[in-house]
């Protein structure tokens, strides 16, 4: 079964005691319904499947949104292919291209169809001047844009 939601390098401690560790975890795509007032979906990590209800004070909803940032990269052809070749997963609402080299709307607008389910797309701090960006409003999502250097590389070190 395809994954709906995947997170890779997932790592969690509590109180000093490491619970997960370098995980991968999918939620399977399909798995999701509601009973009643709980949510019930499916978790699989590697061979071994967890069946989840979550009953909270907040309910989740019947599918995810999903939030993509691909940021700081110096040479966008090779992601945009990539886009292209792949696709975008059906629960994307944003994609963050923000702080890269790209300087023109021409492969977005080569591949509009993509961005019909998309409700955002972020180019802030991008190579692209405003005039080009104007173009990107026949996509359909809301154009988030600002003219900028391009590419910025950032190390984060943290700790938990």
């Amino acid at each position: 079964m395809s994954a709906l939601l995947e997170a890779r390098g997932v790592s969690k401690a509590f109180a000093g005691v490491r619970a997960v560790d370098d995980a991968s975890l999918t939620v399977e795509s399909g798995s999701i319904t509601r009973v009643g007032s709980e949510v019930h979906f499916v978790i699989q990590q590697e061979k071994n499947r967890l069946k989840v209800a979550y009953h909270g004070s907040d309910p989740l909803p019947d599918t995810f949104e999903a939030l993509l940032s691909l940021t700081s990269f110096g040479s966008p052809d090779s992601l945009l292919e990539t886009l292209q070749a792949t696709g975008l997963p059906p629960t994307l609402v944003e994609l963050d291209l923000s702080e890269s080299a790209i300087d023109s709307p021409t492969w977005f607008l080569a591949n509009k169809a993509m961005f019909h389910g998309i409700k955002r797309l972020v180019l802030r701090d991008v190579s692209m001047d405003a005039d080009a960006a104007k173009a990107l409003a026949t996509l359909g999502p809301e154009i988030v844009h600002t003219a900028g250097g391009g590419a910025k590389y950032r190390y984060v070190v943290g700790s938990e």
